[in-house]
């Protein structure tokens, strides 16, 4: 049984997330996030492209951490007749749809099914047991401490044989300003994220069905560390653990940073190197399973396929 009112135990303290310091910053990225998020983009992109490898035809679908509902007209696309809902943390994304704003972005999904939700995905979730055939996350995990009850919310709310897909950060993810921050002090600058083993043991843990995961290696190209953390900061990808070093960082602080960043050559043998440029790694984790039936039906169940894809370079 998950206690619904502690954090996971396997979360040191200092690594634990800052609700008010995470709404602050993604109120704050609101409004800047679509013109930085072409990361983000392509990982919702490929989660997206992994429906269509399976025979789903859900009718109730719920797209946690929608933001500014970017992605909920390709799910309208795919699905047309399926009722669907946009839960996200922060109010101000979700009116932020559009650079038309709130009103426009309104009458353009105010149809029945397709609804918005402001939610917390680290606590219980406002939908009946069995809500949704399918819930989609992108890049939710890593902004929340409550990894275990998330996983049994979503367990709760599937429908028996119901499928979920999610993608979230692995430990190497960031591993360079991660490096450069140690050599500068011994402050928490970067977040903690879960291993793929410990991911897939949190899903089998609340019940869910074969999880089938799969990693791999991303590397983006920046022109320089302040364009990195520019872009962090302008997608709110922020450090709010509650260990985190308060206070502004210094010009002094963000120069020395940038000295000691690694200006390492690409591991993709495609991109030139480049040493006027900066590689910042992600390690994509993505997942996908069923709320089982029982273990034969699973096992027998059409169209599903394993798929591997390729690390690819991207240039910001």
């Amino acid at each position: 049984m998950v206690n619904k009112n502690e954090p996971n135990s396997s979360v040191p303290s200092e690594y634990r997330i800052d609700k008010r310091m995470l709404r602050k910053a993604a109120d704050r990225s609101a409004q800047t996030y679509g013109q930085h998020a072409h990361v983000f983009d392509e990982i919702a992109n490929r989660l997206l492209e992994r429906l269509d490898l399976l025979n789903l035809a859900p009718t109730r679908i719920l797209d946690l951490g929608s933001g500014t509902g970017r992605h909920l007209e390709a799910l309208r696309q795919r699905y047309p007749k399926a009722i669907i809902v946009g839960a996200d943390f922060s109010a101000v994304a979700l009116r932020a749809a559009s650079k038309t704003g709130w009103r426009e972005w309104w009458q353009r999904y105010r149809q029945p099914q397709c609804s918005l939700v402001c939610m917390d995905a680290g606590e219980r979730w406002p939908f009946a047991d069995g809500a949704f055939d399918l819930v989609i996350s992108n890049m939710v995990l890593p902004w929340v401490s409550e990894t275990d009850l998330l996983a049994a919310e979503l367990e709760r709310v599937l429908a028996t044989g119901g499928t979920f897909f999610t993608s979230t950060a692995g430990p190497d993810t960031l591993i360079e300003l991660r490096q450069a921050w140690e050599s500068v002090d011994t402050s928490v600058h970067v977040n903690a994220f879960l291993d793929m083993h410990d991911l897939g043991d949190m899903f089998a843990r609340a019940g869910l069905a074969d999880p089938v995961m799969d990693t791999e290696r991303i590397e983006v190209r920046y022109k320089d560390v302040e364009t990195l953390l520019f872009e962090l900061e302008s997608t709110g990808c922020n450090c709010v653990v509650q260990g985190r070093r308060r206070g502004l960082m210094s010009k002094q602080a963000r120069q020395r940073v940038a000295a000691a960043y690694p200006h390492s050559q690409s591991l993709n043998v495609d991109v030139a190197a480049d040493s006027s440029s900066i590689c910042a790694s992600l390690e994509l984790v993505v997942a996908h399973g069923w709320k089982q039936v029982n273990a034969a039906s699973r096992k027998d169940r059409p169209g599903e396929h394993i798929v591997h894809f390729h690390s690819r370079a991207w240039q910001s």
